[in-house]
């Protein structure tokens, strides 16, 4: 912006999967910054006396859903190098090393998973997902049906966060 500051606005449940997205701010300017490369991180500055700090907080949310559901299964499947190849061969019954096999074109077995998972912890139903994605609905619902057979803790606590609400509105 004119004061040489970089804007960006947070959209919450914008994406396709239910998790946060960042684009341009209210006036149009700024950018997605989830896509600043760390190359392009050179280029922005600390104010005197202030500090920049980059962390990664790759799987937190999934980290954090696993231990609020205390789902054993799933805290195993995220201690996996490629935990949504994990989880795809966990719903799938195939060979993680195949994840990344086709299996919708364009997407592969791992692609679907992850979009569906993160979906899927987020509350999303099938027909909606189904239509967002571009997926046939008996797909996805038969991806949640497996999913919560194998990490019922999720689905358990999703339930238990819904009665929260409807009982005591919080």
């Amino acid at each position: 912006d004119d004061d040489g500051r970089m804007r960006s606005g947070y959209n919450v449940g914008a994406t396709v999967t239910l998790r946060w997205s960042s684009s341009s701010g209210a006036f149009g300017t700024g950018t997605n910054e989830q896509n600043i490369t760390n190359e392009m991180r050179r280029i922005f500055i600390a104010d005197p006396g202030w500090m920049l700090a980059y962390s990664d907080l790759e799987r937190a949310e999934s980290v954090c859903l696993a231990y609020l559901a205390k789902d054993e299964p799933y805290k195993s499947a995220l201690r996996a190098e490629d935990h949504h190849a994990m989880v795809a061969a966990m719903v799938f019954g195939i060979n993680p090393k195949d994840a990344r096999e086709p299996y919708i074109p364009p997407f592969s077995y791992r692609d679907i998973a992850k979009r569906l998972a993160h979906a899927t912890d987020g509350g999303g139903k099938p027909r909606g997902l189904a239509r967002t994605l571009h997926l046939p609905e008996e797909v996805v619902a038969d991806f949640q049906e497996k999913y919560f057979n194998r990490f019922g803790g999720i689905l358990a606590y999703q339930e238990e966060i819904q009665e929260r609400f409807r009982v005591r509105g919080q």
